[in-house]
């Protein structure tokens, strides 16, 4: 008796650790002189249609706001060229507003740096 309530016990206290963890999504709000960025991961696709504004002129990027979308598509709509990077987080709702904008790499290095993508490796 006492070996199936500890295995219980362990079970319990397992799966509402790890069930808090997988259901509290990673926020990200980065707040500048320049811009302001708001990054909310989500753990599945909860939007019915996805929906992306997205201005950019040259290598900066002026408006930026994104919900419903693949972190990878998103990716794609920044640095279509390049592809550097890889995405860490499946879906990512993105929300940057600036009135001077924001360079594509610094972006992308903001990224990077909170652990939403990775550079690739670079193969022969």
């Amino acid at each position: 008796m006492g070996f199936a309530f500890h295995a219980f016990w362990n079970f319990t206290a397992i799966f509402l650790t790890s069930s808090a963890f997988v259901l509290s999504p990673k926020e990200t709000v980065i707040t500048h002189k320049n811009y302001e960025l708001n990054i909310e991961e989500k753990n599945f696709l909860s939007h019915s249609s996805g929906e992306m504004l997205f201005t950019i002129n040259n290598d900066t990027i002026y408006q930026l706001e994104s919900k419903g979308f693949k972190l990878k598509d998103i990716l794609e709509s920044i640095d279509s060229i390049k592809m550097d990077f890889i995405p860490i987080s499946d879906y990512v709702d993105i929300n940057l507003k600036t009135n001077k904008g924001i360079l594509k790499d610094s972006l992308l290095m903001i990224l990077e740096n909170e652990g939403y993508i990775e550079k690739k490796t670079q193969t022969n």
